[in-house]
């Protein structure tokens, strides 16, 4: 989903599992305290639903008339930090009865026909390429580094200072990230997520 906040030139799209619900409500509450200061509702434009990728709103919104951020993630731990998410619904639905990782991992996160029914389970780049290539305005903030780049983004935009960045819809992991994974299913990881592999500098 994409949050569009025309007075401030400013977009945030929102990708699974990569800190996104934290940036959501973060400008949520920017909204709420500049209605209480100005008596003006500031309250940005969506796009999308669920985690559906840039590319099916290219048609809807230029790209280029404003700055797009959008956070990325670790790939390993983001696959990590669905299965966990998605598995702590066992006991809600049936469907996920008996989920193990490597289930998951072959049949949702691999899957390319789960991808079209779930977009969440797709790789960043296709969840971030429009027409092959990353949107020119985008500026892509690694998980690791919201505390740093998020004060200075919301501060650039709405003017507005804050310390921190606040966090919400945190997925605990049972172990070590890489413990998750044998050799054949990180040759996986290495092919379908390829341009974030890059970007962490992964070997």
């Amino acid at each position: 989903m994409i949050y569009l906040y025309k007075d401030h030139d400013f977009m945030f799209y929102h990708m699974y599992k990569c800190g996104g619900t934290s940036v959501k409500k973060l400008l949520f509450r920017l909204n709420k305290d500049a209605e209480m200061l100005t008596g003006k509702k500031q309250q940005g434009e969506t796009f999308g639903k669920g985690h559906e990728p840039l590319s099916l709103y290219k048609n809807k919104v230029d790209y280029n008339n404003y700055r797009l951020y959008a956070n990325i993630r670790n790939p390993y731990a983001r696959i990590v930090s669905m299965y966990e998410f998605v598995s702590q619904m066992k006991r809600a639905n049936i469907r996920y009865k008996d989920l193990t990782f490597k289930r998951f991992f072959y049949e949702w996160f691999l899957n390319e026909k789960q991808n079209k029914r779930y977009p969440e389970f797709s790789s960043q780049q296709d969840s971030l390429f429009v027409e092959g290539k990353l949107p020119e305005t985008l500026f892509t903030i690694k998980l690791e580094d919201v505390d740093r780049f998020w004060p200075r983004i919301i501060k650039k935009h709405f003017n507005f200072d804050m310390q921190f960045m606040p966090r919400f819809n945190t997925t605990a992991h049972q172990k070590d990230t890489m413990e998750y994974f044998d050799a054949d299913m990180i040759k996986e990881v290495k092919k379908k997520e390829a341009w974030a592999i890059d970007q962490y500098c992964l070997i």
